[in-house]
């Protein structure tokens, strides 16, 4: 098998990578997991998503998008359905979260929150779920349990 510097060449340049021992079963694709990520994280950038989404539908892979923020609420399905709400935050105060998609004209949900921040409820949780009152609270605090 050909190799260049920076490793084999994707499946196209190089048809014997499919009959690769190191990828042809499952189990040596876990072994050589660090190796065959390699090859397809250079082999998928080299065209952009839209080109990789619509080959893996023509070779009836299921697949989408792994999209950052921005990409979600300028995603025309999140637009239109109006999925983005904003919420205030500690360090954002127009924080944006994607609505419930479930949607009742009788009972709208309209309670959302921003996520809390780490042991943000936790006092409120224990005491709520677990009926723990402010002494086991406390005790649980000095043991640094919680």
């Amino acid at each position: 098998m050909m190799r260049s510097s920076r490793g084999p060449a994707p499946c196209w340049e190089n048809p014997d990578l499919a009959t690769d021992p190191r990828f042809v079963k499952n189990n040596n694709r876990v072994v050589h997991a660090q190796e065959i990520m390699a090859i397809f994280a250079g082999l998928f950038l080299k065209q952009p998503v839209a080109y990789w989404l619509e080959e893996l539908a023509k070779a009836g892979v299921p697949c989408g998008p792994i999209n950052d923020f921005a990409q979600v609420f300028a995603d025309r399905h999140v637009r239109e359905r109006g999925m983005e709400i904003k919420v205030e935050h500690r360090f954002e105060p127009a924080l944006s979260l994607i609505r419930n998609p479930i949607t009742f004209s009788e009972t709208p949900v309209k309670d959302y929150r921003a996520p809390p921040l780490l042991g943000e409820n936790t006092r409120e949780v224990l005491a709520s779920r677990l009926g723990y009152d402010d002494a086991k609270l406390d005790a649980l605090k000095k043991r640094e349990i919680i």
